[in-house]
């Protein structure tokens, strides 16, 4: 399964980067650092035009030059691209966050925590899960 990052912090692609790679090495992980790029990378534009599809997409919701409620209004109003399931990872657990993200189309929503080692155990719950337990189309 290809899957696209959208997260602009360094650490927590490095963090996703590893654990996905420990959970099973037949995952391609591409990633990008902004909306724009996101939505780009998707449509195969520019520099991307030979990216592949992505089977689950893990998007941060603060990116620059378009945040990531924005990419994902726009990604689950585009008829190619809607049925890619997108995980939200955002350092916000607030409700309003939350339940936005899912009324625009968002399969799951998981909350970034401070710490690296706490953030670390969640992330490999979460590819224990979609690596495992979920299938993807």
């Amino acid at each position: 399964m290809e899957i696209l990052l959208a997260d602009d912090n360094a650490e927590d692609v490095m963090v996703i980067q590893m654990l996905f790679g420990e959970a099973n090495k037949s995952h391609g992980i591409n990633f990008v650092r902004n909306g724009e790029d996101v939505l780009s990378y998707l449509r195969n534009e520019g520099t991307w035009s030979q990216s592949p599809r992505p089977g689950l997409i893990l998007l941060d919701i603060n990116m620059p030059k378009r945040n990531g409620f924005e990419v994902l209004e726009e990604i689950k109003a585009d008829a190619a691209l809607r049925s890619i399931p997108i995980i939200v990872l955002s350092t916000s657990a607030e409700k309003v966050h939350i339940n936005r993200a899912f009324e625009l189309g968002a399969s799951s929503f998981i909350t970034k925590p401070a710490k690296f080692d706490h953030f670390r155990e969640v992330m490999a719950q979460f590819v224990r899960y979609w690596t495992h337990v979920s299938h993807v189309p």
